[in-house]
């Protein structure tokens, strides 16, 4: 379900129309992506297929990223709120 959710959102960022970015962005409709196999379990901890990472690099962010000279740095906002109550 995680997977389809993401697929719908990237599919509504690629709406079709114009280079330069003055388009508008399609709503709706379905996404259809080909995968050359099956991506097996979509557990991050465990992957280790290119396919499966492929489909995880679309359902999830990660909390670190890797620049061009092999340095660490943090993808997570530095500020923010949340409207959860626990």
């Amino acid at each position: 379900m995680t997977v389809l959710c993401a697929l719908g959102l990237l599919a509504a960022a690629c709406g079709g129309g114009a280079a330069g970015g003055g388009a508008t962005p399609a709503q709706g409709g379905t996404f259809t992506f080909a995968l050359p196999a099956d991506p097996g379990a979509l557990d991050p901890a465990t992957a280790v297929l290119s396919v499966t990472n492929t489909v995880l690099s679309l359902s999830y962010d990660t909390l670190v990223s890797t620049g061009e000279k092999g340095r660490s740095s943090p993808r997570s906002p530095r500020s923010g709120t949340s409207d959860r109550t626990r």
